[in-house]
This record gives structure tokens, C-alpha cells and sequence, in this order.
């Protein structure tokens, strides 16, 4: 394989990909559901280079802000995953764990703020009906 990068630095990026990759998808383990798959998966990716779970980090941050955004449906199960995953992905960049962590809490508390905001006003549509 050709590549514009040193043959270390090539080698290196591979196996991060690798590592970032996921193996327990729907189409090779149908008869897992997706808590089974994302378990599987969190114990592979506990495994991986601390290399790896920073990467993991920064794919959980920027993840977590689209989501409730753009797909709020989803939002609460993709957000507890990660909540999950980073309860085991410790050994990555200590600075982008903590911010992982705290906008992870954040969009959690965000949807419950608007989850709230959307009962109240229910409530309120209902009472000025009655």
C-alpha cells in the first residue's frame, strides 16, 4: 500500500482506525439488540490506546451537541451510551475526558430542561381548555 505518510506514522493511523471502528454492528450480529451490541463494543474499545479513547472523546463531544440539536428523539439513548463509555474509556487526555464528561451532562440536562418546557406547556394548553 502506497501512502504520503512515513510508514510509522501510516501504521499508527491504521490502527487507530481499527481501533475506532466498530465491530458489533447490526449487519454481522443480528441477534444482538443494540444494548447487547454497544456492551460488546465498550468492552472492545476499553482495550484500545489511550491514543484511541482521546480520539473517542472528542467524537463524543462533538456528537453529543448535534444530537440533541438535530435528533432529540435519540438524543437520551445515544447520550447514556456515551455517559456508559466513558464510565470505562479513562486513559485518554485527561482535559478532553472531563470535557466529555461535562458536555455529555450538559446535553442531558438540556433535553430534560426541554422535555420539561414541553410537559409544562401541555399542561398549560390543557388547563386553558378545560
Amino acid at each position: 500500500m502506497k501512502t504520503l505518510l512515513p510508514e510509522d506514522q501510516a501504521r499508527r493511523t491504521l490502527e487507530l482506525v481499527v481501533d475506532l471502528t466498530d465491530v458489533y454492528i447490526k449487519k454481522d450480529y443480528p441477534q444482538l439488540n443494540r444494548r447487547e451490541r454497544k456492551a460488546k463494543e465498550q468492552m472492545r474499545l476499553e482495550r484500545t490506546s489511550a491514543d484511541s479513547q482521546t480520539i473517542k472523546y472528542a467524537d463524543i463531544i462533538d456528537n453529543s451537541v448535534e444530537i440533541v440539536k438535530y435528533d432529540p428523539g435519540f438524543a437520551r439513548i445515544f447520550l447514556v451510551e456515551c455517559r456508559s463509555n466513558l464510565q470505562k474509556l479513562t486513559l485518554g487526555h485527561k482535559e478532553l475526558f472531563h470535557e466529555a464528561i461535562a458536555i455529555v451532562n450538559n446535553s442531558i440536562a438540556s433535553l430534560n430542561e426541554k422535555q420539561s418546557i414541553s410537559r409544562s406547556n401541555k399542561n398549560s394548553r390543557a388547563y386553558k381548555q378545560s
